[in-house]
């Protein structure tokens, strides 16, 4: 299942950097997922992930993963830990990362992802 999820999570990495906002949805739970955000959480369902992504979401300039840490937790469940770098018109900004796969359908999709800008120094 790492083989798995890491795999998953390289291909997030190009839909994020390509700005393929369907196949980004399609990574989410079908019963929509857990969101926290620099310390604010909510619960968006698949429609609210829909919209988000099809209607405000603006994709970075450039997108990597760095030092990622997948651990299964339990048949079907994975835990990925780490950072990632995106880039904006504002320059390059540093994320803590981490993200609950859970097996659904055919493959892993995030049931919570929580991310957070860390402070430059």
């Amino acid at each position: 299942m790492s083989d798995e999820a890491r795999i998953f999570m390289e291909a997030y990495g190009e839909d994020l950097e390509n700005h393929d906002r369907e196949a980004i949805i399609e990574r989410y739970a079908s019963s929509g997922a857990y969101i926290v955000f620099n310390g604010a959480s909510r619960y968006a369902s698949k429609s609210d992930l829909e919209s988000r992504y099809l209607e405000e979401w603006q994709g970075p300039i450039s997108f990597s993963w760095n030092e990622l840490t997948i651990d299964e937790v339990s048949s079907g469940v994975v835990l990925v830990v780490g950072t990632f770098n995106w880039e904006s018109s504002d320059g390059i900004a540093l994320y803590s990362y981490t993200g609950l796969l859970v097996g659904e359908g055919d493959g892993l999709r995030i049931k919570l992802e929580n991310e957070s800008i860390l402070p430059t120094e």
